[in-house]
């Protein structure tokens, strides 16, 4: 089976009345009101209801009446769980990543297609070249970039100020991560002039130290940190774009 004839359509649809649902109608009075009450929350039953009435809205298939029910209880036991537990980024990707598997499964008995069509679809893709060379490269520019660069950053002797802010735990790392996903997907995608307005947005950000005592120690090692993490994405993105050039031309 080709997967032009999935009727991916379907699934959109079925994705966007979720959107729409969680987080465009559903205002914060509701959201706190399930919070207090969970499970006799009207607006927890209300807002299930809502999500099984637009996706059915949306699939615009009228004869598929068990849809509206399935997606209407589904966000109803999902919302109530979630109700039970305090709000953080774990939760909030459970809850979504839940949804979206009702939401799949749903699609995956409209247009008829089993799981054994789906694993397939799942092989086609594993087997193309162009994707194991996306996944290899975002893999590097994530987990052994970071620890490369922690460990060159880690062999420079620096002493900072004892009441320099160094700013939240672990954001420096998600801050490095981002820069190299974005400066990679720019490569990939040829557009090479943008890295230079990244690199010159984040350059501002250097002159928060400049009231220290001795910045200059400070500004370098920063700037040290951001050129390794340039470097490394841009030559990662560079190889993996030759290897693309590379399977093009044997095609």
């Amino acid at each position: 089976m080709e997967i032009i004839d999935l009727n991916w359509p379907i699934l959109l649809k079925l994705f966007l009345s979720h959107v729409i649902t969680d987080f465009i109608f559903q205002p914060d009075a509701w959201v706190n009101d399930k919070k207090r009450n969970i499970w006799k929350s009207s607006k927890l039953y209300m807002h299930g209801c809502l999500a099984g009435l637009l996706a059915y809205t949306f699939v615009g298939s009228w004869e598929i009446l068990w849809l509206p029910i399935i997606v209407g209880a589904a966000h109803i036991v999902i919302d109530g769980y979630k109700s039970k537990f305090e709000e953080n980024l774990t939760i909030f990707l459970v809850d979504q990543v839940s949804h979206i598997i009702i939401l799949t499964l749903c699609w995956m008995v409209i247009v008829q297609y089993n799981f054994q069509d789906i694993l397939k679809l799942l092989s086609l893709i594993i087997s193309n070249d162009k994707f194991l060379i996306y996944i290899f490269a975002y893999s590097l520019i994530l987990w052994p970039s970071g620890k490369l660069m922690k460990k060159i950053l880690s062999s420079i002797n620096i002493k900072f100020e004892e009441n320099i802010d160094t700013g939240y735990k672990n954001v420096g790392l998600w801050i490095g991560m981002i820069e190299r996903i974005l400066i990679l997907t720019f490569i990939l995608q040829n557009n090479y002039q943008i890295i230079g307005f990244l690199f010159a947005a984040k350059s501002i950000f250097r002159h928060r130290y400049n009231g220290l005592k001795n910045p200059q120690i400070t500004i370098e090692y920063i700037l040290l940190g951001t050129m390794l993490s340039f470097l490394i994405a841009i030559i990662i993105g560079l190889f993996s774009n030759a290897i693309l050039s590379s399977l093009e031309i044997k095609m």
